[in-house]
């Protein structure tokens, strides 16, 4: 769904040859009654718009018509390139003559991320090319994530995925993405706690555009709005549930710098998030809009003298929240959090062709890190550690859930937890005034490492971690493009994010992060929230931004939302009793 690289890469090309022209064999595709089970794999981004089939014309002369397919390989090759530039994620030589250039699913390399009460994360995603019209909006909305294959997994205590996929009017079936602030489940899951019994079930979240004409909840489409309705009882009323709606949610809205509207409604009731308060009542209810105005004023007013207000679900979070990240131990032991049902991935079941290709590659690369660092003193037996580093590194698969992800997370956490973060002589020391920034910035990257204890110095183990983590390998010598090993699509690693969480637990004092832009802040959110809210160590954080390409209003925003998400998320009971305080500053680049 990125058309704009398909025009530059055609600008780019017909620059490079004028005489020739990019021909387009294949883009979108669908399974047809003559080919159900479709010509691609389950997988292909083929079906999802963001893969496209592509070959070069011979020279086109005058009395040409319809140019036919020029077979220089090297010519091939040359449109890889240029489509690289051109903002492609991935081309791949098909050994019939084509090129296959594809874009990821994640808007950024940073894959900004939704967090739900449960635990469960979700990258942001764009629509398929062929349904963006049924997702697009017009208005700032929450972000778009896709619900493909995880719609049994808990989003918080009592609902799951498919609680809150819209559905079509006509079929019922389930669309495939959605939007939700968070916020919300945790308002209804506080409800649902409060109420003398029974319970809550959702009966609309999220609508797309062609679900949702009601103007009155419009915010359905932006991911902000909810219907709510109690099952199994006989005492509480939808006017009930709308009282009981304001007061478990009504003040934490407002200490999160949200408002809220609520509508009631014959048989449920509907509240959204939302920049002012707005209350008001549907058709055929029992009750004056102004007297259901003062019900729900009351309702605020009761809960605001409630002063020892509970964290919501925090008992929830602890069971099932995320792992919290630590310093290294001996003793360190993974923990990993308590799912209440495990979410397999498919390619787990097999091979893919990358894994086998690259396995002598990553054995050698694997081999290499060993010899750098089998002279230290481990924290653990030299077995125990050999044998993380194995299972983290040689472990491989394209999933980002599953038995083997799972595997890559435990053993990684216990190799960047048993080998010493030093490579020098010196010891694991408390590492006073450590500073961040982000991982390809050469001018943050000057700026850190004059200023304080860097993370990537030349003789720490984070500095081997990320040169690893971007190792080519090549299918043969004639090759001219190499796949990562550790690439986003054939093999992600979760080695760097636990080596920055890992040194950002052994900062002490102040700690500075610095950057250019929001999208690299983002890029150090797991580093903040370690620094923030689990280094008790922490005095001060200092953000440093680069005046005149970014914005301190955005940036505050975002560390505002930030702060929420993790107060509201995570275990009371291995954080911080209050979070560090942080400042930002800028600095002329």
């Amino acid at each position: 769904n990125r058309s704009s690289d398909l025009k530059l890469l055609q600008r780019f090309a017909a620059k490079e040859w004028r005489k020739r022209k990019i021909r387009v064999i294949e883009s979108w595709d669908e399974p047809t009654s003559l080919d159900e089970a479709g010509k691609h794999p389950p997988s292909s981004l083929h079906y999802e718009g963001r893969s496209v089939q592509l070959d070069i014309s011979l020279e086109i002369t005058d009395d040409s018509s319809v140019p036919e397919r020029d077979d220089d390989v090297a010519l091939l090759w040359r449109l890889g390139a240029l489509a690289i530039c051109a903002g492609f994620d991935h081309v791949h030589h098909d050994s019939n003559g084509y090129l296959t250039a594809s874009v990821k699913q994640q808007k950024s390399v940073y894959g900004t991320t939704v967090l739900y009460p449960s635990g469960a994360t979700f990258v942001e995603v764009d629509p398929p090319e062929a349904t963006e019209l049924d997702y697009k909006t017009d208005e700032d909305a929450e972000l778009l994530i896709d619900g493909d294959g995880r719609s049994d997994e808990p989003l918080s205590q009592h609902f799951k995925v498919r609680d809150v996929l819209s559905r079509h009017n006509e079929t019922g079936q389930a669309f495939r993405y959605f939007r939700l602030d968070p916020h919300l489940l945790y308002c209804v899951e506080s409800v649902y706690d409060k109420l003398d019994g029974g319970g809550v079930q959702i009966v609309s979240a999220y609508r797309t555009r062609a679900d949702d004409d009601d103007k009155l909840n419009r915010l359905h489409g932006l991911g902000r709005g909810v219907e709510i309705e109690v099952v199994n009882s006989t005492t509480t009323t939808p006017l009930g549930l709308a009282i009981r709606v304001a007061e478990e949610c009504g003040v934490d809205f407002a200490e999160k710098g949200k408002s809220f509207g609520i509508v009631l409604l014959p048989n449920s009731v509907y509240f959204d998030v939302r920049r002012s308060q707005f209350v008001s009542t549907g058709d055929r209810v029992n009750i004056s809009k102004n007297e259901f105005e003062e019900k729900i004023r009351e309702a605020l007013l009761n809960a605001e003298r409630h002063i020892n207000v509970p964290k919501l679900l925090s008992d929830a979070v602890c069971e099932h929240g995320e792992l919290e990240p630590s310093a290294q131990s001996p003793d360190y032991e993974y923990k990993p959090s308590k799912k209440s049902e495990p979410i397999s991935c498919p390619e787990d079941d097999k091979e893919t062709e990358f894994c086998a290709s690259s396995n002598a590659s990553r054995v050698s690369e694997v081999n290499r890190l060993w010899s750098v660092i089998a002279l230290k003193h481990f924290l653990r037996e030299r077995s125990d550690v050999r044998q993380a580093l194995d299972d983290c590194l040689l472990t491989c698969s394209p999933c980002i859930r599953g038995a083997k992800w799972e595997k890559k997370v435990r053993a990684c956490n216990e190799f960047a937890h048993w080998v010493s973060l030093s490579l020098s002589d010196r010891e694991n020391e408390g590492n006073a005034n450590a500073n961040f920034y982000a991982l390809h910035n050469e001018v943050t990257r000057a700026k850190a490492c004059t200023s304080g204890s860097c993370f990537y110095r030349t003789e720490s183990l984070a500095s081997i971690g990320p040169l690893l983590l971007e190792k080519s390998f090549y299918t043969d010598e004639s090759s001219l493009y190499g796949k990562k090993l550790y690439g986003h699509e054939n093999n992600p690693s979760p080695l760097l994010d636990i080596l920055h969480q890992t040194y950002a637990m052994h900062a002490t004092g102040k700690a500075t992060l610095w950057v250019t832009s929001l999208l690299e802040l983002a890029g150090l959110n797991k580093v903040t929230k370690a620094l923030m809210l689990y280094n008790k160590n922490i005095a001060e954080i200092e953000i440093k931004y680069a005046m005149g390409t970014v914005s301190k209003n955005e940036l505050l925003a975002f560390m505002r939302n930030s702060v929420t998400l993790w107060t509201t998320t995570s275990c009371p009971a291995v954080t911080r009793a209050l979070l560090s305080p942080y400042i930002l500053t800028p600095y002329s680049p």
